[in-house]
């Protein structure tokens, strides 16, 4: 038995098994979850700011409707700092996700869920040995939404970390 025959059935098996890898397969489509996102598609500042800073947040759908993603910009008179993050949803998790970072260096992955009006996010980081639980909470409001932002270090009781209100600009 000569290679060439061998060659010859193997690159037919092989363009059997590409034809059926091509056909073409619907694609996904945006389940119930992940268009509730679109709560947060538009352009954001918070309504208590220190004097001289400004904030400004713009959320928009990322191609396929299944995330969103939100740049920021804080400018003060200490500097400026800017931000990415990413919406999304996880089927095979029955989770909303949310994956943030920022010009300091801060990555921030968040697991959560939508019960009774509102979004709960929970995640955990270590740093130095510790571990430090975080849980941002998204409360909707007739122009905007209220936001919680809480921690637990080391198994010690949630502190709210952070309070504010974020604004809708041009509704």
């Amino acid at each position: 038995m000569s290679i060439r025959p061998i060659l010859l059935v193997a690159g037919l098996l092989a363009a059997g098994r590409a034809g059926v890898a091509q056909q073409p397969q619907r694609p996904a489509q945006p389940l119930t979850e992940h268009r509730r996102l679109e709560f947060f598609v538009g352009t954001w500042t918070l309504d208590s700011l220190e004097p001289g800073t400004t904030y400004r947040e713009t959320c928009e759908w990322f191609a396929g409707g299944f995330h969103v993603v939100c740049r920021s910009e804080r400018r003060s008179p200490t500097g400026t700092s800017r931000g990415l993050s990413i919406l999304g949803y996880a089927p095979e998790e029955q989770a909303y996700t949310y994956y943030g970072i920022d010009s300091s260096g801060r990555t921030e992955p968040l697991r959560g869920r939508y019960e009774g009006g509102r979004w709960v996010f929970t995640g955990e980081t270590r740093s130095g040995g510790r571990v430090t639980r975080s849980r941002a909470t998204i409360e909707p409001t007739p122009n905007g939404f209220r936001f919680t932002a809480e921690e637990a270090t080391d198994g010690a009781p949630w502190q709210t970390a952070w309070r504010g209100k974020y604004l809708r600009l041009g509704s």
